[in-house]
């Protein structure tokens, strides 16, 4: 039996950028981005490791989790630019949302004023970022779902792709999960969604692949009409008393099971003082 493998965040300094393709120097991607949250220390492991309890030393990450995987253009010019500012906003809003009900009387639902084709960008482009392969060099994976959502990210102009949604919800734990590719298979309703994951404080994104209209999904869709404009704005709905469980849907429901690809699945709880790890 082969021993299990640490969490992977890099390998070359060069290689072929996750998102479009070119060859040339890659640069650290954050994911989730520096403004959407604090760039605390994290102990960063994949999460079948994790769940089960097995005994493999987590990657210290000394400033937020990153991904050495994309070029300096779809990462800055891009990403850092043009899409993450928007979604930082809204993050930053939503922590002091989520703060605030702690000790004050807030509303249940709060509408903040968003332009959601750039929030969606910026969210699919740092999930294709999580990809480290074993030789850089190599083209990243090719599957109808990645294809599609690369495509949207580097057209400006794109409607958000019929074969595509993306829901969100309020998450307000601290550990970060990121999960590529996954299904949740429910058994009830005899469904399965293939979708991509990423859950930090104070937001979580689901990003789904033609999405079965059969299986009743509980968080919002972050794009109700895919059509807008890069620019359009509309009222984003906030609500902390319905939302998913915080584990859900990486520990899923008890009519339902995942299966997810070990070595693009990772999770990172804040590093425990006095935990041994290994500083990279």
């Amino acid at each position: 039996m082969k021993a299990p493998k640490r969490a992977r965040w890099r390998d070359a300094r060069r290689g072929i950028c996750n998102i479009c393709g070119n060859p040339g120097p890659l640069t650290d991607d954050h994911v989730p981005p520096k403004g959407s949250v604090e760039p605390t220390a994290r102990d960063l492991a994949n999460l079948t490791h994790y769940l089960g309890q097995e005994m493999v030393k987590p990657v210290l990450m000394q400033s937020g989790i990153k991904f050495r995987s994309l070029c300096r253009r779809c990462n800055v010019e891009l990403l850092g630019s043009q899409y993450d500012p928007h979604l930082n906003a809204l993050s930053k809003k939503a922590a002091s949302l989520l703060r605030a009900a702690r000790y004050l009387a807030v509303s249940d639902k709060t509408a903040l004023r968003v332009r959601p084709q750039r929030i969606a960008r910026a969210i699919i482009g740092h999930l294709l970022a999580v990809e480290i392969r074993d030789n850089m060099a190599t083209a990243p994976m090719s599957a109808p779902f990645q294809d599609t959502l690369r495509k949207y990210f580097l057209d400006p102009s794109a409607p958000l792709p019929c074969s595509v949604d993306v829901r969100y919800w309020v998450y307000s734990e601290d550990a970060q999960v990121i999960i590529r590719g996954f299904g949740i298979v429910s058994i009830r309703r005899k469904g399965i969604l293939v979708c991509d994951l990423i859950k930090y404080f104070p937001l979580a994104f689901l990003v789904i692949f033609e999405p079965d209209p059969q299986l009743a999904l509980r968080p919002h869709a972050l794009m109700p009409d895919r059509a807008l404009d890069l620019d359009d704005e509309v009222d984003l709905v906030l609500e902390l008393a319905t939302r998913p469980r915080t584990g859900w849907p990486e520990q899923p429901d008890d009519d339902e099971f995942v299966l997810f690809n070990d070595s693009i699945a990772y999770i990172a709880p804040a590093t425990a003082r006095g935990q041994p790890t290994l500083d990279t």
